[in-house]
Order: structure tokens, then sequence, then C-alpha cells
């Protein structure tokens, strides 16, 4: 899971964002 590990950390560092 290299694409999922990635796309999660992204996801993670723009959810913070918007919270």
């Amino acid at each position: 899971g290299d694409k999922e590990s990635k796309q999660s950390s992204e996801h993670h560092d723009d959810t913070p964002n918007e919270e």
C-alpha cells in the first residue's frame, strides 16, 4: 500500500487545515 499510505498522509494534512 505505497499509494494508500501517500494518499492517507496527504489527506490528513488537508483535513486539519479545514477543521
